[in-house]
Order: C-alpha cells, then sequence, then structure tokens
C-alpha cells in the first residue's frame, strides 16, 4: 500500500501541486515532489488477457464475443461456433465460409445470402430501375 501512495503522490504534481507537495512531506521525504522521477511503465500490467471480438454473421455484427488473447485461427474459429449466442445467429444456416482474424474479428457467411434477390439474378429495383445482374442494361417494368 505504501508503494501506491507513493506512485500515486509522485504523479500528482502537474495537476495538483500543493496537495502532491504535502502527501510527499507526510511522508518522510524531502526536496519537492515535482524533481522525482515519473513511475515506470510495465506493459505486462496494462495489457488485458481477454479481448471482446466482434462476430460478423453475413455481413452484420451480431454479437461481440470474449475469448483469450492470442488464440490462433482454428481456437478462434471453435470458440466463436460452440458460443451460444452465435448458435442462435446461425440456427437454421449452413455456414459456407468462416473468416477468422486473430485478434481482432471473425466473419461467418452462410449461403442463404441471395434470398432477397429477383429470379434471373435482377436485383432489386431502386428508385424504380431494375438491373440486370453483371450488366449496365435496364430491365423495364411490364405495363
Amino acid at each position: 500500500m505504501k508503494q501506491v501512495i507513493e506512485t500515486l503522490t509522485s504523479c500528482w504534481p502537474p495537476s495538483r501541486p500543493y496537495l502532491a507537495q504535502e502527501m510527499w512531506e507526510e511522508q518522510g521525504k524531502t526536496g519537492p515532489v515535482f524533481r522525482q522521477r515519473w513511475p515506470a511503465y510495465d506493459e505486462d500490467l496494462a495489457r488485458e488477457t481477454e479481448l471482446e471480438i466482434p462476430v460478423q454473421v453475413n455481413g452484420k455484427i451480431r454479437v461481440r464475443v470474449s475469448v483469450c488473447r492470442g488464440l490462433d485461427k482454428a481456437g478462434l474459429e471453435a470458440a466463436v461456433l460452440t458460443d451460444e449466442k452465435v448458435q442462435a445467429q446461425i440456427e437454421g444456416k449452413t455456414i459456407v465460409k468462416v473468416i477468422a482474424v486473430p485478434d481482432k474479428l471473425i466473419i461467418l457467411s452462410s449461403g442463404d445470402r441471395r434470398s432477397n434477390w429477383l429470379p434471373g439474378g435482377a436485383r432489386p429495383a431502386r428508385c424504380g430501375v431494375a438491373r440486370r445482374a453483371g450488366s449496365n442494361q435496364r430491365v423495364r417494368p411490364r405495363k
């Protein structure tokens, strides 16, 4: 506890110089507190062991899953596919492709994506004009 108070006191001078000096003297230290060294930074203490990975299902982020840092692609895929929230999102769908980026995100793609397309490969109309897939040719609506 003594070390924590000492570290806190040495961090305060830029914002609370008078309070920091009073605490410094209460600890039995001499000299100005603002002349002391800044506390050392330990990266291992600041690093989190768990990450929150976003899971995309058919291009939309549906779930965020907590996993351990440093999992490889296979481990990340296994951890995500066994999660209950992800199971609820992919229920009844066949997963065609899984893209896993370690410590970043995972993308699940199913083959049910083209259900909103019109017969013949035409896309749904935008502003009353439909286009055939793969060309700029307009499809005129029948009267």
